[in-house]
């Protein structure tokens, strides 16, 4: 579970860093509006979750203290530091969230996550940390399914609603025993897969040396992918070897189209660049954002020049 969680954690700061899905920026008051991102997981090494969000007034604070404390750090009597905590007030801690797969509801509740590099010294005795709210299932009762129909309902307090709807994908499934045990980054190598029908893929090789890097979008039906060779000089480690994690990654179709053909319209080619998708809703009724679904499956080899 911690692992899970510290995984968690990684992935939330990456989409909150790289992408515009949190909030919406807006040029004049109005009504607030839910902006929600919930993700269901069908890979173990990532939990699912929900972070719920709303636009702010002009003028409005955008950061909230939430808790104050000494911090003592030696024995001296000049060894501590006042410690603040602030929640953005983009971030709501206080709505009920549930998924359920139209037999059983599961309850996922608030929790508070810290940024490693969220911390800072405003002066030399008060640390600053700003946290973030993500909603989990706290009592680990969900246990997602592949090709399941999944309902999101997110109530905050001030009456304001905002519902979802999704398809699991298929679990995607490498064919493991038909890939090397150990790949050459000069020739090209082959990943073979299962077939699936109705949804799209993202296949990806990562390497601990970060060379030979491959991500491709594989489209419904296709049953492999073959690499390109990798170009070599005369200075390359000729006695190179390293691991390759070699994922594979099935999307629903609001996770595909938030994340991948909404960027690819509006001619950004990475899945990192989410200013495109300010105002999108994808699998939302009544707010901003995405529900969606991956499912993974990864196997691990050896690569080589």
């Amino acid at each position: 579970m911690r692992r899970q969680f510290i995984l968690l954690i990684g992935m939330i700061a990456i989409l909150t860093m790289c992408n515009n899905w949190g909030w919406e920026n807006i040029e004049s008051d109005q009504e607030a509006q839910l902006n929600i991102f919930g993700l269901v997981s069908l890979d173990t090494s990532i939990i699912s979750f929900v972070q719920v969000r709303q636009t702010l007034n002009l003028g409005e604070d955008e950061d909230v203290l939430i808790a104050t404390d000494t911090v003592w750090y030696g024995d001296s009597p000049y060894d501590f530091v006042f410690e603040e905590t602030y929640r953005s007030k983009f971030m709501i801690d206080s709505a009920v969230v549930t998924i359920s797969d139209g037999t059983q509801t599961v309850r996922f509740f608030p929790v508070y996550t810290e940024d490693d590099y969220s911390g800072y010294y405003k002066n030399e005795y008060l640390f600053i940390k700003k946290v973030n709210v993500v909603y989990l299932d706290t009592l680990h009762r969900f246990i997602p399914q592949p090709q399941t129909n999944y309902y999101l309902e997110v109530t905050v307090p001030d009456g304001r609603e905002v519902t979802g709807i999704l398809i699991t994908p298929a679990q995607p499934s490498l064919e493991k025993q038909s890939i090397p045990d150990t790949l050459h980054l000069l020739k090209s190598f082959t990943i073979p897969f299962a077939v699936l029908d109705d949804d799209h893929q993202i296949l990806r090789t990562i390497t601990e040396e970060e060379v030979g890097e491959n991500e491709a979008i594989i489209e419904p039906g296709k049953a492999s992918w073959s690499s390109l060779p990798e170009s070599f000089s005369d200075t390359d480690d000729e006695e190179f070897r390293c691991t390759m994690e070699i994922r594979l990654t099935a999307m629903d179709a609001n996770y595909y189209r938030y994340f991948v053909q909404k960027p690819l319209d509006d001619e950004f080619v990475s899945f990192v660049l989410g200013e495109a998708n300010s105002g999108l809703s994808c699998g939302i009724e009544g707010g901003f954002g995405l529900f969606g679904a991956i499912a993974v499956d990864r196997i691990y080899r050896i690569a080589v020049r």
